[in-house]
């Protein structure tokens, strides 16, 4: 979301979200990325925007530590681009998994 636009998905006035794991997997590339902030940092909790409606887009993505939380939106299927934000830093839009990962790592290990 880049000033209140919506950029892959909806704009949230407020999350019900769900605790992501294997049975959670969105069917495309962020699933890998998921699962290696999952491997390098085994405390880390991810999870996904719970809707109501199936019509709705779910494809958003909290990655929280005790001290950082950053958003990551992607488009239908886990498929790129993926938005990624956080309270301290710009949202930085990527197309490739190891670019996210990148971020990723950078985001969760900067507090």
């Amino acid at each position: 979301m880049v000033g209140g636009t919506p950029l892959c998905g909806v704009q949230l006035k407020s999350k019900a979200v769900r605790t992501w794991d294997h049975s959670h997997l969105a069917g495309g590339p962020v699933d890998g990325v998921f699962i290696a902030i999952i491997a390098r940092f085994p405390s880390v909790r991810i999870e996904r925007l719970a809707v109501t409606h199936p019509g709705d887009d779910d494809n958003v993505y909290w990655i929280r530590t005790d001290s950082v939380e950053v958003q990551v939106d992607t488009c239908p299927g886990g498929r790129p681009p993926y938005f990624v934000e956080d309270d301290y830093t710009p949202v930085v839009a990527v197309s490739d998994t190891a670019a996210l990962y990148e971020i990723l790592l950078q985001r969760l290990t900067a507090r």
